[in-house]
């Protein structure tokens, strides 16, 4: 997933004691689950502006960028979250 064939697959392997039918049918259920529910279109929809603002007055965060590795850079300021 996200480019990362091998990875992807030997994560199921792993998951699945290399029994490579069972990592086949997993693969192919997560792969249909991501047909079913739309996964790899989630963030090509353009996003609703007014929600984000909702949630920013209950739960302040903010992405800064990405770390030298590529790695997203995510504050989350949890101790002003208004439950």
């Amino acid at each position: 997933v996200a480019g990362d064939v091998d990875g992807t697959l030997t994560r199921f392997l792993e998951a699945n004691h290399w029994k490579v039918e069972e990592a086949h049918a997993a693969v192919q259920s997560m792969v249909r689950w991501r047909e079913e529910n739309k996964i790899d279109q989630l963030l090509s929809k353009p996003s609703n502006v007014l929600l984000q603002r909702s949630l920013c007055q209950f739960c302040p965060s903010s992405h800064h960028g990405f770390d030298k590795a590529g790695h997203p850079i995510h504050v989350e300021l949890s101790g002003k979250y208004k439950w």
